[in-house]
């Protein structure tokens, strides 16, 4: 993981860095450690790093939970899921939207979308629902069993029965959860490539073509200019590009200028996304 970006240079309390470092993720009993010494410590933590927006990690539940009834204080953001800020750029750059869903809107226009169900999300609502619920939750928990002792808690349990149960909710039969997923995931995983959606268009697969369509006027490739030296791009952002056709190469800011003008002159369609000619960060 540590060869698909550069480390960020912290300004602030540097344990902040297990939050933005994809190599701090390689040992997890080190990850946890440093976890659990900033919940000790400073449960509410503010993240200031070069290139990224600053950000509070917020890691005990009082605190989380305080956060999730204050929507007066703490706000949903159209970056909510923390990434460097050369990536946003380079996406709003190539046309791509940011994402408009419940957690990125907030405010007035975030009640009117959530007015449209929020009757039945209400607690003497659900409670009418507990017995199905339960029934659900027995049913993974016979799965789990089934699993000889180890599982993938996201995969295995997490997702597919939080799943389940808001389609029960909202009475989708059981046999187009696998449709709701994957509308779930082109939606809200277009940052992860463990469920990778896509930028452009999560409705796609509708059409029955599984290949992800490139927009008529996209570029052909595009081409990231990383300042003095060769940096590699994160997953996250080449493979939604990929996914569609599109060609992108990451090179020195020299290099890319150079690249860029020989594709020009050959009457190809290239993007380019050039950072200063300095050490990038």
């Amino acid at each position: 993981m540590s060869d698909y970006a550069p480390v960020p240079v912290l300004s602030t309390d540097p344990r902040g860095a297990i939050f933005i470092t994809p190599s701090m993720f390689e040992d997890m009993g080190r990850w946890h450690e440093i976890a659990e010494e900033i919940r000790r410590d400073e449960p509410i933590m503010r993240v200031e790093a070069e290139g990224w927006p600053a950000f509070w990690a917020v890691t005990t539940h009082p605190e989380v939970f305080e956060v999730s009834r204050r929507s007066d204080v703490y706000w949903n953001t159209e970056r909510s899921a923390p990434g460097p800020d050369a990536t946003y750029d380079l996406l709003q750059a190539m046309g791509f939207d940011l994402p408009r869903t419940l957690v990125h809107i907030h405010g007035e226009e975030h009640q009117k979308y959530r007015n449209v169900t929020n009757d039945w999300f209400k607690p003497a609502a659900v409670r009418r629902l507990q017995p199905a619920i339960d029934q659900i939750a027995d049913e993974y928990a016979d799965r789990l069993l089934k699993l000889g002792g180890s599982c993938d808690l996201a995969q295995d349990l997490a997702v597919p029965f939080t799943l389940h149960v808001i389609m029960s909710i909202f009475g989708v039969p059981e046999e187009d959860e696998a449709l709701m997923l994957r509308l779930t995931q082109g939606i809200f995983g277009a940052g992860d490539p463990e469920y990778l959606g896509d930028f452009t268009d999560p409705m796609a697969f509708l059409d029955g073509d599984d290949a992800v369509r490139k927009p008529q006027d996209a570029p052909e490739v595009v081409l990231v200019g990383t300042g003095l030296q060769q940096h590699l791009l994160p997953a996250h952002v080449t493979q939604p590009l990929l996914q569609m056709g599109i060609g992108i190469e990451a090179m020195s800011t020299q290099a890319a200028a150079r690249t860029y003008n020989i594709l020009m002159s050959e009457g190809r369609r290239v993007v380019a996304a050039l950072l200063p000619n300095s050490e990038a960060s």
